[in-house]
């Protein structure tokens, strides 16, 4: 058998198992809906094509190759469900439902017409390449060209439309559904120049299109809760994704390894199982280490946690049995103090979870950002004392923004808590207000402290995160304020980011957040 056959059944029965592997985990994990329904339909077309196509250029029948090869008419509807499927996960189908109905109609008058009609499109098969039979263009084959294009650029010129009114989290699950798809046209097109007799490109590159859909899946998934898939299946969707992976891969090496023994004879069997086992080694230790990671970060959020609520309830208990006639304001003054506590992190603790949750609604409002930070730096005079904390109001613009009040404070609360916490005694904080655009503004808060290690950066933002340096200074933090205020400023629509020169060189914190436009 041609080696360049075999390679290319292989990976395409592994791009198969990949597509099946994603329709059960969101058959069996995924919450119920229109965006489910069409995810799978449109997967299950893809699967459709891409046996047909595995099938039909592997059989040296012509014939028959022709009749299996003509499935390939299902790829015509996948635009459209694409489309659908997106607009149905930010819930704009019904407002579109006229448009995606034509687009419907349309393709499917072209698929019957292509039933009725084969070979005005496709000729019988005759062997091309490396293949015992491929397609071979008919007289009007390039007008199938021209309508499933012309759907794609009315998808692309509808999504480019709801694009701008999406919200943060609508808007990136957009934007990797899109390039999910457009990885998945480009790769599954590779095969389009052999049907003309163009060598350009191998169609062995088209066995790509249904990984790179399913890995821009399992990414939105995970990083923006697609069709509600919870954080136990998410971690499922990613594990099983990269164990099929490596499955595809071990079984691509081993009938390598046999093709090469083979033809080449001489060939050292050794080397192969050497370089086999340095690939599973160094892919093991990574998934072992990356677990390792996120276990020892979790362990020292729940220690924290526990030891947070501890010391309070212990101040209460203890202060509750010694009161005395004598003692009793000073007594009510440190349960007080110690029901404050554990009231500030129980909403810590809640923030957490709405903002992770996308159907939380924030509570809006319009706020003057002058007046808004001059109020927080005024409640911080007794913590600065020993600090120089500056405020560089805006003379020239009075910046207003729509956000939700309680949740802004805590962002702007947890930047200039760590730059007191994290500067040394008469260190300098200072506080700024850009604007750089009519639409956007820019609030700046920098120290002269502890400063980011250049390689952390990069993590400042991720959830139980804590550097070695702020471990020293604060014992008892929860590495989850900056994830907290990231996750809110983004269900803003803005941006959060931070830089550094490094270790004892002090940090800025930069906040954008889109001006509120009468």
């Amino acid at each position: 058998m041609n080696i360049h056959l075999l390679i290319y059944q292989i990976l395409m029965s592994a791009s198969l198992l990949i597509g099946l592997f994603t329709i059960f985990f969101v058959l069996f994990k995924a919450k119920n809906g229109e965006v489910k329904v069409t995810f799978i339909l449109l997967l299950i077309l893809a699967i459709i094509f891409e046996s047909s196509q595995l099938i039909g250029v592997s059989i040296s029948d012509s014939v028959l190759s022709q009749k299996i090869l003509l499935l390939k008419i299902v790829t015509f509807v996948l635009p459209v469900m694409s489309t659908h499927c997106v607009l149905a996960s930010i819930g704009k189908q019904k407002e579109y439902r006229k448009l995606l109905v034509t687009m419907y109609a349309v393709t499917i008058g072209t698929v019957i017409f292509f039933i009725i009609k084969p070979f005005y499109f496709f000729e019988i098969s005759v062997p091309k390449m490396y293949f015992p039979n491929y397609y071979e263009a008919g007289k009007y084959c390039y007008s199938l060209v021209v309508v499933f294009l012309s759907v794609v650029l009315i998808s692309a010129y509808l999504i480019k439309k709801i694009y701008p009114t999406a919200n943060a989290i609508d808007k990136n699950r957009i934007k990797y559904f899109v390039w999910g798809w457009i990885l998945g046209y480009f790769f599954g097109f590779l095969d389009y120049p052999l049907i003309y007799n163009l060598h350009i490109v191998d169609p062995l590159w088209g066995c790509l299109s249904m990984p790179s859909l399913a890995l821009m899946f399992a990414y939105t998934a995970v990083q923006y809760e697609l069709m509600d898939i919870k954080l136990v299946a998410k971690k499922a969707s990613i594990y099983g994704l990269v164990s099929a992976i490596i499955c595809a891969l071990l079984i691509f090496v081993n009938y390598l390894n046999n093709i090469i023994i083979q033809t080449y004879p001489s060939f050292p069997n050794w080397i192969s199982s050497i370089a086999l086992a340095i690939v599973l080694t160094v892919v093991v230790f990574v998934i072992w280490n990356k677990m390792k990671e996120e276990d020892v970060l979790k362990y020292e959020f729940v220690n924290t946690i526990i030891h947070k609520f501890r010391t309070p309830l212990t101040a209460i208990i203890w202060s509750s049995e010694s009161l005395t006639p004598e003692n009793i304001k000073e007594g009510t003054n440190k349960i007080n103090k110690s029901a404050k506590s554990l009231v500030d992190m129980t909403n810590l603790l809640v923030n957490l979870s709405t903002a992770e949750d996308d159907t939380f609604q924030d509570n809006l409002i319009k706020i003057d950002l002058n007046n808004f930070i001059k109020g927080l730096v005024t409640e911080y005079t007794g913590e600065t004392k020993e600090k120089e904390i500056t405020y560089s109001e805006m003379k020239c613009f009075s910046p207003y923004i729509l956000a939700d009040e309680r949740k802004i404070k805590f962002v702007f609360q947890s930047l200039i808590d760590n730059s007191i916490k994290y500067t040394n005694e008469n260190g300098k904080i200072n506080i700024e207000i850009i604007n750089p655009s009519q639409k956007n503004i820019i609030i700046k808060i920098s120290d002269n402290g502890i400063g980011i290690a250049k390689d952390k950066i990069k993590l400042i933002f991720t959830k139980f995160f804590r550097t070695d340096a702020s471990k020293k200074i604060d014992t008892e933090g929860m590495g989850i304020g900056l994830y907290l205020s990231k996750k809110i400023i983004e269900r803003h629509h803005g941006k959060m980011w931070v830089e550094s020169d490094g270790c004892e060189k002090g940090s800025s914190f930069y906040v954008s957040l889109p001006v509120y436009q009468k």
